[in-house]
């Protein structure tokens, strides 16, 4: 099977005069992965993590939280 660009292997890039050559790292940031939903990924790992488990409180731990918010609402009011 022949090679189809046999013709043009040989050939160098174009040289501009007025456009210094693009550096290595710009030239492969045009190829680089594009995200067109940024953010996409992160909101779907985190609606995965919040409906994995849910946490059961106990009923002396139901307790101690309740005291603490009317704690924490006392204070609020005084």
């Amino acid at each position: 099977m022949p090679d189809n660009y046999d013709d043009i292997k040989h050939l160098t890039r174009p040289q501009y005069d007025d456009l210094p050559p693009m550096s290595m790292h710009d030239r492969a940031a045009q190829f680089s992965p594009f995200a067109a939903l940024v953010g996409y990924d992160d909101a779907v790992a985190e609606t995965a993590r919040l409906t994995d488990s849910k946490v059961e409180l106990t009923e002396d731990e139901m307790t101690e939280l309740n005291a603490d918010l009317n704690r924490l609402l006392d204070s609020l009011v005084e």
